[in-house]
């Protein structure tokens, strides 16, 4: 069984893949993807990063769809049976727009190949991640949280990881999203206990809002009832 954990963005996207037992859903091999702007980055994981750069493109809408076929090959190649994105940060400024015209054909990607898809928003992937979702945790702190981590993650270890800077940042974004995911299933399949679970975790969980008034594991997965 796969599920992915992903953190888009029209410039330096990522996707982490765990691999997990069917029954147990532990943890068996960790597979991850990226794509960078930076064509040193890519020399350093030639296996994991590919090189898009804007300056190649006659419109960021090229790039777009360079990027995007990059990451929905890696999708399409390990085929998740779930995938989490990180949802839009409303308060978010920048280049909203873009943000939403590449995230949107990512959605439909996954939709339609029938993964259960699922949204978090930067509220749980700061607080799941370093216990707090202050402002001031930012990608240097998510960062460090990472590197302190004893549990099977990533190596990404020839990035410049504690700068917070992508490509480094956006794949400990995802796998963080993937990590979320991993432990909302091993909840809904009994083989974890919510209070168990430490407390900043068990916030995540039960967090509600005005938008969302039902906590995570109240609500369903998003699915298409058919395939294309």
């Amino acid at each position: 069984m796969k599920i992915a954990g992903i953190d888009y963005s029209p410039v330096s996207p990522a996707v982490v893949v765990f691999n997990l037992d069917p029954d147990n859903l532990e943890i068996k091999s960790i597979n991850w993807h990226g794509v960078t702007d930076v064509m040193k980055n890519q020399k350093l994981y030639p296996q994991n990063l590919e090189t898009v750069r804007l300056k190649d493109y006659p419109y960021y809408i090229d790039r777009n769809i360079a990027v995007r076929e990059r990451i929905t090959a890696f999708l399409s190649y390990h085929h998740p049976e779930y995938a989490a994105i990180e949802d839009y940060a409303f308060a978010g400024k920048g280049k909203v727009f873009h943000i939403g015209e590449a995230t949107g054909p990512i959605k439909e990607f996954i939709y339609t190949r029938r993964m259960k898809l699922r949204y978090y928003d930067i509220t749980y992937i700061k607080k799941f991640a370093t216990g707090s979702a202050a402002s001031h945790v930012d990608k240097v702190v998510i960062a460090r949280a990472f590197e302190a981590l004893e549990e099977m993650k990533p190596d990404i270890s020839k990035l410049d990881i504690l700068r917070g800077k992508s490509p480094s940042a956006d794949i400990i974004d995802a796998f963080f999203i993937c990590r979320i995911l991993h432990t909302e299933l091993m909840l809904r399949k009994g083989l974890i206990k919510l209070q168990d679970l430490p407390e900043h975790v068990i916030w995540v969980f039960n967090r509600t809002t005005n938008s969302e008034p039902e906590n995570l594991l109240c609500r369903p997965f998003v699915q298409s009832p058919q395939a294309v």
